[in-house]
Parts: C-alpha cells; structure tokens; sequence
C-alpha cells in the first residue's frame, strides 16, 4: 500500500473556486479599460494625424482649395490631400492622415486652412495651416 492517497480535497476546490473568484473581477476590469480605451484612440489618433498633417503643411507651397481638395507644392512635387475610401491621403503616394471617415473636405477661411471630417455622426472642423 502507498502512503499518500491520490485525488483531491474539498480544500484544494475550494482554493481553486477561491482563485477564480479572484480572477473574474481582475479580467472583466481589465478588458472594460480596453473597450474604453477603444473609444479613446480615435481622439487620440486624429491628435496625431492632425500634429503630421500641420507638419507636412509647413513644407507646402502654393496651397489652394478647390471643390473640398488641396491641393499644393510639396518639397517640389504637385500634391493632393483628398478624402477617399473613408480617408485622407496625400497623393501621388499613399500617405494616410485619417482614418475611418465618413466624409472629409479642406476649406479656407480668414486665411486659414481647415478640414472638417465627420466620423460616426460627429462633425470636426480643425485648423491646419494659415495662409
């Protein structure tokens, strides 16, 4: 006969229930921040897409409008910034600025350069560059 028995204890379940216990609270909380943090990011990317895009501004020359595209002089290639395919891409090439846009135009106004982009029925207008 051996000395120790095999199986478990009412111990050892209750220790592992216990555990558990522990656990779910632990992870429901964590993947709450997640979600949350979800909502977060498109405030937080469009921050940084508007920071690149102000940047790229300062290299422009000859900046114009029209019918909601700009168009421009960059580092001396003739450039377009439009919105297509729910986003904002410098062309030629394939830059994104913005993602996940329903629509999006550039205008002028008081010598300055806006683009306004509505994103899930919310509508923006941010400054990118003066005149």
């Amino acid at each position: 006969m051996s000395k120790y028995k095999r199986g478990s204890t009412s111990i050892e379940y209750l220790i592992g229930l216990i555990i558990v216990a522990v656990l779910v609270p632990i992870v429901y909380t964590s993947l709450r921040l997640l979600i949350d943090h979800n909502y977060f990011n498109n405030d937080a990317q469009d921050e940084i897409a508007l920071y690149q895009l102000r940047k790229a501004m300062l290299f422009m020359e000859n900046v114009n409008v029209e019918d909601g595209i700009l168009y421009a002089n960059y580092r001396g290639e003739q450039i377009e910034l439009i919105t297509s395919n729910h986003h904002l891409y410098m062309t030629p090439g394939t830059l994104i600025y913005f993602t996940d846009l329903d629509e999006g135009y550039f205008v002028i106004e008081n010598g300055k350069v806006y683009y306004e982009y509505k994103r899930e029925d919310v509508v923006r207008k941010r400054v990118v560059a003066h005149e």
